[in-house]
């Protein structure tokens, strides 16, 4: 069957129960590995592309130096082409549903080697992350309120838990959550607004009321249909003793999606820098690129259609040029003077400064103000991993600093650029567009 999420005005979307992406990866990962003509290189990183000819990203890619995690060896790979599809950046918050590889790594590689990127200021924040303690933030996917899920603060919760009592005495139909849902403040659409409606909602109603979370509730529901089809949510809720069609889940906003990106032609080539030349050899898909397709804003599971049409058309694209084999000698790695890194400390404590300040400054609502004090911070920062960057063998966790402290500026660039408010934008010190 279809399912309805937020700012959808009708059942559209198909699913896996809701664990959709869980079997996107599961049967790719499975098909890859069968196919005779895949070699997958696990427990290897990417570091950088190798320009065919160093400071012309017009002449292309040509290759990319990657790191052995097991034996700490860079090891250099030529292609004929190269696809980045290495997701986001929602690592750089210090809550975020995304993996801990989510790191800005194709997008940073990308820039490096002279890509340009745009719409970085566009950042999404899903509304419904499950906000416990001690826990990573897990997403309760949008389809819970197109069931009929309502999002209710403390005031609200409790005016509608009397209300439901008040009913029941008088042996009449307990009335809607949703009349009492702050939400409705924002939009009519209330708890089936758009995210980027929702989670500025939820982010006010937490800095008014000193509130570290506000509920999902879902007891007027259906309890089977609701355990039927939310199996894994409900897996996920048993470890905090919490049930769906019973108990309020308390949820808060968390760092989701990246519209921006590389940007790309319409079939996944990333354009040079300050230039209308494409870069040849290299396409980015996915959450790395910015296509256009979502504009300044990013409704419910559409990254995966674009994902799957940005794919097939780079496909059919390199089969039909069929690009011929690059007869160069690619540079190994140099590594001459550089030494192991010894202290892990400074890097740790660099990323979650980082971490930090992007929570703190460059959230949900923004101002100048804290943009740039996030920019001067930034700056310092990116500073230091170069110093350690330019001693110390790549290892990961210097890796994917360095590319977080780029994504990280390129996101405040663009919204230091921006001079009005538009889609997953919002600058209190502007006016709404």
């Amino acid at each position: 069957n279809l399912v309805k999420e937020g700012g959808h005005s009708t059942r559209r979307i198909l699913h896996a129960k809701d664990a959709t992406g869980k079997e996107i990866e599961r049967a790719l990962s499975e098909s890859a590995a069968k196919h005779k003509k895949i070699t997958i290189k696990p427990n290897t990183l990417a570091i950088d592309l190798i320009q065919t000819k160093h400071g012309h990203p017009e002449q292309g890619i040509s290759g990319v130096w990657c790191l052995n995690q097991l034996s700490q060896e860079v090891l250099t790979f030529s292609a004929d082409v190269i696809f980045l599809a290495t997701g986001g950046v929602g690592q750089l918050w210090a809550t975020t549903t995304n993996p801990s590889v989510a790191t800005g790594d194709g997008l940073a590689m990308a820039y490096r080697a002279g890509a340009a990127v745009k719409d970085m200021a566009f950042i999404q924040f899903h509304p419904t992350a499950l906000a416990r303690k001690n826990d990573r933030p897990f997403l309760i996917t949008e389809a819970v309120r197109g069931e009929g899920g309502v999002i209710l603060d403390q005031a609200g919760l409790t005016e509608w838990q009397a209300a439901v009592e008040e009913a029941k005495d008088h042996g009449i139909a307990p009335p809607s959550p949703e009349q009492f849902s702050f939400t409705k403040e924002h939009s009519p659409l209330g708890s089936m607004a758009t995210r980027d409606i929702v989670a500025r909602a939820i982010d006010q109603n937490l800095k008014q009321t000193g509130a570290s979370n506000v509920f999902l509730v879902t007891s007027h529901l259906d309890q089977a249909h609701l355990l039927n089809h939310f199996p894994t949510i409900q897996d996920r809720l048993n470890r905090h003793g919490l049930k769906l069609g019973r108990d309020p889940l308390p949820i808060a906003p968390a760092a989701h999606y990246v519209v921006g990106g590389l940007d790309v032609d319409d079939i996944g080539r990333p354009h040079v820098r300050s230039s209308t030349d494409l870069i040849p050899g290299l396409y980015a898909i996915g959450e790395v690129a910015c296509t256009g397709m979502h504009g300044a804003n990013r409704l419910a599971s559409n990254s995966l259609l674009e994902a799957v049409v940005y794919a097939a058309r780079a496909a059919d694209h390199i089969i039909a040029e069929n690009p011929p084999s690059k007869a160069i000698e690619l540079p190994d790695w140099r590594a001459d003077g550089l030494g192991n890194l010894v202290e892990h400390a400074p890097v740790i404590n660099d990323r979650a400064a980082l971490k930090a300040t992007m929570s703190q400054e460059v959230g949900i609502v923004k101002r100048y103000d804290r943009l740039h004090r996030a920019k001067r911070r930034l700056a310092l920062l990116s500073e230091e991993v170069d110093i350690i960057w330019k001693q110390a063998v790549p290892s990961r966790e210097i890796v994917e600093l360095r590319n977080m402290a780029l994504a990280g500026q390129l996101v405040i660039e663009d919204s230091l650029a921006r001079t009005e408010n538009r889609g997953l934008h919002f600058n209190a010190d502007l006016t709404e567009a």
